[in-house]
């Protein structure tokens, strides 16, 4: 059983949290490796300055794209180099980003489709499987790492379903589940189905594996699971 890595994001409800920086203070000493969140929010200036942050403390940051516009693409694509992150992950694939990165030896797992916010502000995913493989082609062909999906995010599909047809068809590639791995059930089967990468952040602050816990004490407990598989 592969034992996926935790991508630990400083996020709330799909936003950045505005104590991020100290929030990852209180668990640096923990062995997660991967330390992000997401290009809303904060301030270009102060995205790079986590980033460096993040990666001067031994650890390894992550820029999570949920904006979808050149714009956007163009801003990441700064913030990344700027920060010194590891990786960019979310997005539509986009050439002028993955150029810029490579450049710097930056890594990128894009989405397969676009998302869109529903009325509480949760991001969810819309297009359909065949959408979804064309995407991962696309970015696949340019030479990314890897493809990062919502898999429990998608409007119309079984999170669980999706993440083996994906993983059928495309076996050897290095996948990230995003967004809603929030039960004890779920780590274990994205590591029993080789996932390499999952993101957590908001069932680590909204204490959904240790009521009344701290942060800390709710990652320590999922890594720890992990590691128990």
């Amino acid at each position: 059983m592969k034992k996926s890595e935790i991508i630990v994001m400083l996020t709330y409800n799909d936003y950045t949290v505005t104590n991020a920086k100290q929030v990852f203070d209180t668990c640096v000493d923990l062995p997660v490796k991967y330390w992000g969140f997401k290009d809303n929010v904060l301030s270009d200036k102060d995205a790079q300055d986590l980033g460096r942050h993040i990666g001067e403390s031994g650890k390894l940051p992550v820029l999570e794209l949920v904006n979808f516009t050149e714009e956007a693409y163009t801003r990441a694509a700064k913030v990344a180099v700027e920060g010194k992150f590891h990786l960019v992950s979310g997005g539509l694939y986009n050439k002028t980003l993955w150029n810029h990165l490579r450049e710097h030896g930056i890594q990128y797992l894009p989405f397969c489709g676009e998302l869109s916010r529903d009325e509480s502000g949760l991001l969810w995913m819309y297009e359909t499987r065949e959408e979804m493989l064309n995407n991962a082609h696309h970015a696949l062909d340019a030479g990314v790492m890897g493809i990062e999906l919502c898999f429990y995010r998608h409007a119309n599909e079984d999170g669980d379903e999706l993440i083996k047809w994906f993983k059928h068809l495309l076996p050897d590639i290095p996948i990230s589940v995003a967004g809603s791995v929030s039960s004890f059930e779920r780590i274990k089967f994205v590591c029993e189905n080789d996932v390499d990468f999952f993101t957590t952040g908001s069932a680590l602050f909204s204490q959904t594996y240790i009521k009344n816990g701290s942060f800390y004490n709710n990652l320590k407990t999922v890594y720890d699971y992990i590691q128990s598989l």
